[in-house]
């Protein structure tokens, strides 16, 4: 893309998914600051956040088989469960989570959940998902215990899987609600993760 056009193309991806630039930010894994400087176009994104978002801009990958056959899978499940795609934009939601979050009148604005997430998910986004996006680990999965962002008095067992498509990293997100409180307590995050590494030891 030619040089002059990345300071608009930035700030377009940033408003259409109603973010703020600071969680824009969280969501390419960089700083306030560095979004700041690419809308003014004080400086341009390198190499890997330029294909970051080009692939938020162009979702070249939607139409590959494998990304075809998450959906359907994710649209299938009886569970709660969503697929994200690089920035973490929602894709696709399974029945029981849309009633879910219609029942708690929990919005999706401007197809992302980041904005409404806040606490231990967010902690766990940016420790986990974000770098598991970006391929800067070697974890396929993590497993965690978090209360559900729709509805605080719900303990969920949280499983974050990535599946690697056409050159980007989709995200696949399951939800298990294991038990309803009072809402107060901080659940014991029980953490485990998977690398590629036990897979083959297995």
């Amino acid at each position: 893309m030619p040089v002059h056009e990345w300071p608009q193309i930035v700030r377009a991806l940033r408003r259409l998914h109603g973010l703020t630039a600071a969680q824009f930010a969280v969501m390419l894994a960089t700083t306030e600051e560095t979004v700041a400087r690419w809308e003014s176009g004080a400086t341009l994104p390198d190499p890997r956040e330029q294909a970051l978002l080009r692939d938020v801009l162009t979702g070249h990958f939607r139409h590959h088989p494998t990304f075809l056959g998450l959906k359907a899978m994710v649209r299938s499940m009886g569970e709660k469960c969503t697929l994200y795609t690089p920035g973490l934009i929602a894709q696709a939601v399974s029945p029981p989570l849309a009633r879910w979050i219609e029942r708690h009148r929990f919005d999706i604005v401007g197809s992302s959940l980041l904005p409404r997430i806040d606490g231990q998910t967010a902690e766990m986004m940016e420790r986990y998902a974000l770098p598991m996006l970006d391929g800067t680990n070697d974890v396929l999965s993590v497993t965690y215990n978090d209360r559900a962002v729709a509805c605080r008095n719900a303990v969920i067992n949280r499983r974050l899987s990535v599946v690697p498509v056409d050159g980007v990293r989709v995200l696949v997100l399951v939800d298990r609600v294991l038990y309803l409180d009072d809402g107060r307590d901080t659940p014991d995050p029980d953490v485990h993760m998977l690398t590629a590494d036990q897979l083959i030891d297995d």
